[in-house]
């Protein structure tokens, strides 16, 4: 018999907001019944080291569990907070020669 499951993942929360469920499926070499869930979690989630998340499958639920979070940056922002005057030393950087 196949191992396939009867409904897809419907919805996926993540630190209280819907997270993108990219694929779901019964995990291969595992026991039936374990699925494997990739997900796309919104770029807009705080740093939390304790993010609730919880998938839904027709009418179950399952439990909630926590994963650590960590906000994304924008490289805009983090070169634009070092002053411009100040020079990066190290490999690549060019030195003055003597």
């Amino acid at each position: 018999a196949l191992n396939l499951p009867v409904t897809n993942v419907d919805n996926a929360q993540v630190g209280g907001t819907t997270a993108n469920v990219i694929s779901a499926g019964l995990a291969i070499g595992m026991m039936p019944g374990v699925y494997a869930v990739q997900l796309q979690i919104s770029n807009s989630l705080p740093t939390n080291p304790l993010t609730q998340l919880y998938i839904a499958q027709n009418v179950f639920t399952s439990n909630i569990v926590t994963i650590p979070v960590v906000a994304s940056t924008n490289p805009a922002a983090t070169s634009a907070a070092r002053p411009a005057d100040q020079k990066q030393r190290g490999r690549g950087a060019s030195l003055p020669r003597r």
